[in-house]
């Protein structure tokens, strides 16, 4: 999704990539799998009472350390690379409008840089979801989920060789309900929070002989709360989407912040005051609307017309000191002193259909306004810092 994004979605300021998990096979059990030049894959799914429950496992493997001694240049010989993942899901009928859905991931990755330092990174994920029919227009999700990412970077130069940690946590709670007014016309509301854990990092000597001093940078936490409404209608050749999130950041205890003199760079050097909050203390609260719109006309039946309006507000920042993100950025969310990065974009697109919307051709443009981007002073220190 690249033009007009749903109000059900919000948090980051990029497009959607939507990513579903299968069904388990509620009839009989099925196998399959591959084994390719990198990696080899497996599946099995299967009813675990037929015809009201069902599971589903697969996993993939990375064969051999991939090396790129053959593809790159010196200057990146000697990298290698391995990956590996699983996921798993099990769904419960548990009545004719019933249904719970248990599902997880899990995937880890691997990348030794030259001979001297390796940084293993991953993904966790571990999902419960309660899907209600009330009756056959109006049905409600309730999901609880918690997920994780961290990463370790471990470097054996000597004298200084450390090991390096990093982790995001996140606890996530939401609602949405559904109602179905006609097969042109339905609506969405729902509610959503999640409490966000950040470790930014912490560095330890590798071992005894190391000279390195022990550094562990202070905890972060955030409450991320959203609510939205949406519609949907098509009145004749013409079709709506509109709806309203809003969402809000509370940025939560313990923690310090720092009051910096007026009118100077803010430095170290410049901090004349300092404010300490207990534990679950609100220390910072910013808050958006995020209005979305879109409008589709049909010219024919085969040709159409769709312009869209889409804001976005992203509460937690990548910080990178390169052009292409690394597995060992910084991830820091809003505070007294970073406001969240907000989008506005707008998009017109003409789409057109052969051979019995067989096949679809579109041309689309997009301007697309963002605030608040963060990124590095010049001659900051980047490591745990």
């Amino acid at each position: 999704m690249k033009g007009y994004l749903p109000p059900s979605y919000g948090g980051r300021n990029s497009s959607i990539i939507e990513v579903r998990q299968k069904e388990g096979n509620a009839n009989k059990t099925h196998v399959s799998g591959g084994i390719g030049v990198l990696s080899a894959r497996a599946l099995i799914e299967g009813p675990i009472q037929q015809d009201k429950s069902s599971f589903l496992i697969s996993g993939r493997q990375s064969l051999l350390n991939l090396s790129l001694d053959d593809f790159a240049s010196t200057s990146v010989r000697r990298n290698r690379f391995r990956f590996q993942d699983l996921n798993a899901k099990f769904n419960f009928k548990y009545s004719r409008n019933s249904r719970y859905y248990l599902s997880g991931y899990l995937g880890n990755d691997r990348n030794i840089v030259g001979l001297n330092s390796t940084r293993n990174w991953g993904n966790r994920m571990l999902n419960f979801r309660w899907n209600y029919l009330f009756n056959p227009r109006l049905f409600s999700n309730i999901s609880i989920f918690v997920s994780e990412y961290n990463y370790r970077i471990e470097s054996t130069d000597e004298p200084g060789a450390f090991v390096g940690r990093s982790r995001i946590t996140d606890y996530s709670a939401k609602m949405s309900l559904t109602y179905v007014f006609n097969p042109n016309n339905e609506i969405s509301l729902g509610f959503g929070t999640i409490l966000h854990r950040l470790s930014p990092g912490s560095r330890e000597p590798l071992n005894q002989n190391a000279n390195t001093n022990t550094i562990e940078l202070e905890n972060e936490r955030g409450l991320e709360t959203a609510a939205y409404f949406g519609q949907e209608a098509k009145m004749g050749n013409i079709s709506v989407k509109y709806g309203l999130r809003f969402s809000m950041l509370q940025t939560l205890g313990p923690g310090t912040v720092f009051r910096y003199q007026d009118g100077v760079p803010l430095a170290d050097s410049t901090i004349v005051d300092t404010t300490s909050f207990s534990r679950l203390d609100v220390i910072n609260q910013d808050f958006n609307l995020e209005p979305r719109f879109s409008l589709t006309w049909q010219l024919t039946p085969s040709a159409s017309i769709k312009t869209s309006f889409t804001r976005t507000a992203q509460y937690i920042h990548l910080i990178s000191n390169t052009v292409s993100p690394a597995p060992t950025d910084i991830w820091k969310l809003s505070d007294s002193y970073i406001p969240p990065t907000t989008t506005n974009q707008y998009t017109l697109g003409l789409y057109k259909n052969f051979k019995e919307n067989m096949w679809e051709v579109s041309a689309e443009a997009y301007y697309k306004d963002i605030d608040n981007i963060i990124q590095y002073k010049n001659g900051a220190d980047l490591v745990f810092n």
